[in-house]
Order: structure tokens, then sequence, then C-alpha cells
């Protein structure tokens, strides 16, 4: 895929950090259904390392994930859920097509 300059900030990503190394992409979006429909979840190098982005469709299902953080469990382990700091994350590149980045 073509990837292009971030112009700002998508309020639809949010980072999930602390995630067992052995969770999918399927299990990210199933634990994560209760909030909303998950549009994709991207492991960067397309393997776990504890952490992933997804990105919700509409706005408010993203916000809704984020006030719940109480609830933010995947197989059994709690996670960090917050909204992806592309700057703090040392990520200036995104995907032009809004999916997951692939080499």
């Amino acid at each position: 895929r073509k990837i292009q300059r971030a112009k700002k900030e998508d309020p639809n990503q949010l980072f999930v950090g602390g995630i067992p190394q052995e969770a999918t992409e399927d299990v990210i979006k199933k634990c994560s259904a209760n909030f909303g429909a998950v549009e994709y979840v991207n492991f960067p190098n397309r393997v776990s390392r504890g952490f992933c982005f997804l990105k919700f469709s509409p706005q408010e299902e993203a916000e809704l994930c984020l006030s719940k953080k109480d609830e933010h469990k995947i197989m059994e382990k709690w996670v960090d859920v917050k909204r992806h700091d592309r700057i703090a994350a040392g990520r200036w590149m995104v995907p032009l097509s809004g999916g997951p980045t692939t080499k």
C-alpha cells in the first residue's frame, strides 16, 4: 500500500498495550466488539510484540472504548488502551488507505 505523512491525528485509532504475545487479530477484534465495530487491527511488523493499534468506526465507538478503562481485558490480561499518539509512538507514517501498513 502507498504511504503518506499524516496530516492530523485520527481520533478513531487507538493504541493497545500489554496484550499477550499470542493474541491474534481475531482475538483483539472479538474482545473489542463490546465497544463497537473494529475497522482494522494493526500489529507493527505483522506480529504481536505486546501492543497493537486498532481503529473503530465511527468515532463514538472509539470514545466508548476509551471511557470503559475498567473493561480492557484480552485473554484474561488487563491491557492499556489509549488514543494513538503518532508523535509519542514514533510513527510519522500512516497508510494512505487508512488500513494497516504493509511492506
